[in-house]
């Protein structure tokens, strides 16, 4: 090869390597502009990936808001609907109450017009037995006197006699409260007007009227109850009313002159232990005259403190309630922290128990001052009471006590929620 040859194969690989070189600063150009393009591409992704992100989050937190506030609205409308229950549930409280006494008076009139029928039924008995004896006697006379008067002309007695045999005729004074002039000539159409004034004087004689009535008292008893024990009870004489001193409307009753049985006040020691104090006063007991009155009620038991109400039921329950606060007004309920419920005696339970309210709930005492069937109740009057009605009314109640204090209704009397009776209360006032 010639040497023309290797310099032009020179000078070639010298263009290749000029023109590989221009290639390589090409493509590094071209390659920043590339890596630039895809960076600015990448920064809008990631910017619009960062946009879409935030949207998100906001989306999320506006969904959380909407769930929390639909939790406070499920909230609200589960404590009306439990609101509204329980006002439902008063409210058929009270109906059933005014039914039950509607029949409970009903059946008390319907009973009493029952005795007074029966009682005048008796009264009419007696008198149509009197007037009926009165009428037999007059007939047993006119037939004597007929007798008489036939014997008499048989024998040719003259005329005079037999007026003055007919004359010499007595009434009963002790059954004819007026006196009968007997005719010279009997007239058997006069004992029917005779019996007639009787009546009369009959209807215009009270024989209620006491201030009226001087002779002894004739006790009718009814044949079917001849043969009973039973005795007969007199009317009570009328009490005179003394006059209260204005400033002074407190009864104090002396202890010693109430007879108390030791099961009445059995369990008294827990209550002195549970409020402290071991003295004790009654200022009420519905034994006493007036017992079921309200006026009584509210009396004994104003502007005293610590009182202890014992209740005592048909089924031989003892239970009640304290308050430490001063009874100072009725009508209203009277809220008391140091406030407790207790039950003393009940079938079925070892010992007596004190309750208490719950926390958060303020329980007291309520006193009627006009009530006729409630003197007071314990507990909230909108949730949970234990109603004390007077000794006549069987609708006395433990309603809903859960509520409102630490126990079962049950664990009163035994009673949960249905009516009883009450034999007797006293008040104590602790000291």
């Amino acid at each position: 090869m010639s040497e023309s040859h290797y310099k032009s194969i020179e000078s070639i690989q010298k263009n290749m390597k000029l023109i590989i070189k221009e290639l390589n600063e090409h493509n590094s150009d071209v390659k920043e502009i590339v890596q630039m393009s895809i960076y600015s591409k990448m920064m809008e992704t990631q910017q619009e990936y960062n946009e879409y992100e935030n949207a998100i989050k906001e989306l999320e937190e506006m969904i959380e808001g909407k769930e929390n506030l639909l939790t406070i609205h499920k909230n609200s409308i589960k404590l009306l609907t439990e609101i509204l229950l329980q006002y439902q549930n008063e409210i058929n409280y009270l109906e059933q109450k005014e039914n039950d006494e509607k029949e409970y008076y009903n059946t008390f009139i319907d009973k009493l017009i029952e005795i007074e029928e029966t009682k005048k039924n008796n009264e009419i008995s007696t008198i149509e037995q009197k007037y009926s004896n009165i009428k037999n006697e007059f007939e047993l006379k006119k037939k004597q006197i007929i007798n008489n008067l036939n014997t008499k002309e048989e024998e040719g007695n003259d005329k005079k006699e037999n007026v003055n045999e007919r004359k010499s005729i007595e009434i009963n004074e002790k059954e004819v409260t007026q006196p009968i002039e007997v005719p010279n000539v009997i007239n058997t159409n006069s004992i029917q007007k005779d019996i007639d004034q009787l009546i009369e004087i009959e209807e215009n004689y009270d024989m209620y009227d006491e201030t009226k009535f001087t002779g002894s008292v004739t006790t009718i008893i009814p044949p079917q109850f001849a043969q009973s024990s039973c005795k007969v009870v007199e009317p009570p004489h009328s009490l005179n009313k003394l006059p209260i001193n204005q400033k002074e409307k407190v009864i104090h009753i002396n202890p010693q002159n109430i007879k108390q049985t030791e099961e009445q006040f059995e369990g008294i020691n827990y209550i002195e232990n549970w409020c402290g104090l071991k003295n004790h006063l009654i200022l009420f007991d519905s034994s006493l005259p007036n017992g079921n009155s309200n006026e009584t009620f509210v009396s004994s038991i104003l502007n005293h403190s610590n009182i202890v109400v014992l209740v005592f039921d048909s089924l031989g329950s003892v239970f009640g309630g304290y308050m430490n606060k001063p009874i100072q007004t009725t009508d209203s309920l009277i809220t008391d922290s140091n406030h407790f419920l207790f039950s003393l005696k009940k079938k079925n339970h070892l010992q007596p128990i004190q309750i208490l309210p719950k926390k958060d709930k303020l329980v007291g005492m309520y006193i009627h001052s006009t009530n006729k069937n409630e003197l007071c109740y314990f507990g909230d009057e909108n949730y949970g009471w234990l109603s004390i009605q007077k000794t006549t009314i069987p609708k006395s109640v433990c309603c809903s006590l859960n509520m409102v204090y630490e126990v079962d209704n049950s664990m009163i009397n035994g009673s949960d929620g249905e009516g009883f009776l009450i034999d007797r209360i006293v008040v104590l006032e602790m000291s």
